[in-house]
């Protein structure tokens, strides 16, 4: 996976994990019909370089990041799992996700056409 691939993040949801406690979800997507997950846990070191990312999610805003690896493993959807130790960085935030959506249905659109 390309570490310079811009990816949306769309969908954030919280799930119960398999040791009980609560874990969030997170789903992207790029200009590439590409899919990826990763799950964060908030009481994992690595949780402070999502937690800007997860509050803006959560306020509505539409968020472009860069810097996910992928992990060996994929997720059970047979996508691509992000490893959450990624060197993950906020490329882009639009207060309104729809903006961040429809330049993102746009450009999947071109590169269809492509």
């Amino acid at each position: 996976m390309d570490l310079d691939t811009k990816w949306v993040v769309a969908k954030i949801v919280n799930r119960a994990s398999q040791y009980g406690n609560i874990i969030q979800e997170v789903t992207f997507a790029n200009a590439d019909w590409e899919i990826a997950y990763t799950y964060l846990d908030d009481a994992n070191q690595n949780y402070a370089r999502w937690k800007d990312i997860v509050d803006l999610f959560d306020r509505g805003c539409g968020i472009i990041v860069q810097g996910l690896r992928a992990k060996k493993i994929k997720h059970k959807s047979g996508y691509p799992l992000i490893n959450a130790d990624s060197p993950v960085t906020i490329r882009h935030v639009e207060l309104d996700r729809t903006v961040v959506a429809e330049a993102l249905h746009a450009e999947l659109l071109e590169n269809a056409g492509k």
